[in-house]
């Protein structure tokens, strides 16, 4: 049944602290063994148990497969010796940065083709944000003693920006929920922006989730929506017009760092292999090669649009837009379509999460993590969106399957 991997998969990734060494600087954890026995079951299931290959046929499935036959691509390419002066990462570091890539378009096609009924949708989407209200309240009230028992590496940018897109929809959409249960969804919003801004050094944290919020507005009226986001901004920077000046002022600097590296990143080490990339993981050792503000170290690129066309090159960038590009397009179309209550608040929180995700790639490689960055254990945090856009695929049969009867009882 879904609901025994559907919540194990969301406390694990939350509260299971537990973590294998592997050898490098990163750590195997539940999630990552979790996601890949998912997946080796459901793909068994299919080859000896009902002998047939079957995806439904959404327009989502081109992308997500072409993504990862790109990084397979790349990964054999990236055992070249693209510098003389230097190395290939270690083995496992590739393997590792190869398995973050197909690990998160895997955890999209099992939860997309597996889940075949909302209700286990519902239960994913009600445990993680009780598990997220407990902790943002939580820490609220009483500090980091309510930190503790959360593993730090669940709560990266995508996690805030999803808290924020999926409660702040099933509160303003959702209207089979009792009125008690709207006003908490309402507050877990508010008090989630609201640890935000005590964090707002963070851009990762209260940018992306401002963003979802603002989209999810949107849907009620455009207008709103752009008020919401003009009033978001001005905020900011009346409330608290020194920390507005220090995070511009540091920005600023972390700005002019981060273009040096995109430079070195785009100008001189992604440009001899542009299609494909130099494989997962691989820049890493190659950027000592060259000065970065006279320093010869090795960095990364703090950004998922550059880290990906370093490592998967710009095919891999194209199958990765196209991806968003389809998701997003699929909740425009189901938008309207989709059944009143969970179904249609779901739809407009993943249109949110979309766009708050593709912001958040802007900040660091929150999304598909770095080896070297955010890491393995950041998958954590980042498997959440490949399984909230995989839940639009949920109900998009769901949404067929009710037009079609209704045609036929038209006729």
């Amino acid at each position: 049944m879904p609901i025994l991997a559907v919540i194990p998969l969301v406390i694990s990734a939350i509260l299971v602290r537990y973590e294998s060494g592997t050898g490098t600087q990163t750590t195997l954890h539940p999630v990552i063994l979790l996601i890949a026995t998912l997946i080796g079951l459901w793909v068994m299931d299919m080859l000896v148990l009902q002998r047939r290959i079957y995806l439904y046929p959404s327009r989502v499935i081109a992308p997500i497969f072409a993504f990862s036959i790109i990084a397979l691509l790349s990964f054999i390419a990236g055992q070249l010796p693209w510098f003389s002066f230097a190395t290939q990462v270690s083995l496992a570091a590739q393997i590792g940065g190869l398995m973050l890539f197909l690990l998160s378009t895997g955890a999209f096609l099992w939860i997309s083709q597996y889940m075949n009924d909302v209700k286990w949708l519902q239960w994913m989407v009600w445990l993680f944000l009780s598990i997220g209200g407990f902790y943002i309240l939580g820490n609220l009230l009483v500090g980091d003693r309510i930190g503790r028992l959360i593993v730090s590496d669940s709560t990266g940018s995508v996690t805030w920006l999803w808290l924020v897109a999926l409660s702040s929809s099933q509160a303003i959409f959702n209207k089979q929920l009792k009125q008690r249960e709207r006003v908490l969804l309402g507050l877990l919003t508010f008090f989630t922006l609201l640890a935000g801004w005590r964090n707002r050094q963070w851009a990762s944290g209260w940018i992306p989730a401002s963003i979802a919020l603002v989209v999810v507005i949107f849907f009620i009226n455009w207008r709103l929506g752009i008020f919401t986001g003009l009033f978001v901004g001005i905020a900011f920077i009346y409330l608290n017009p020194e920390s507005a000046q220090e995070f511009f002022t540091r920005d600023q600097y972390s700005l002019y760092t981060r273009q040096q590296a995109w430079k070195i990143l785009l100008g001189q080490i992604a440009r001899v292999s542009p299609i494909l990339g130099l494989g997962p993981s691989n820049y890493y050792n190659y950027t000592p090669l060259f000065s970065i503000l006279g320093y010869y170290v090795r960095f990364n690129s703090h950004n998922q649009y550059v880290d990906l066309i370093a490592q998967v090159g710009f095919l891999g960038l194209i199958a990765y837009l196209w991806i968003f590009g389809e998701v997003a397009w699929l909740g425009w179309k189901l938008k309207d379509k989709a059944a009143e209550g969970f179904e249609k608040a779901f739809v407009i929180g993943a249109l949110g999460g979309v766009a708050g995700t593709l912001a958040s790639g802007m900040f660091g490689d929150w999304v598909l993590p770095f080896v070297y960055n955010i890491g393995i254990t950041g998958y954590r945090s980042s498997v959440f969106t490949w399984l909230f856009m995989g839940g639009l695929l949920v109900i998009e049969p769901m949404v067929n399957e009710r037009s079609k009867a209704a045609q036929v009882a038209g006729n």
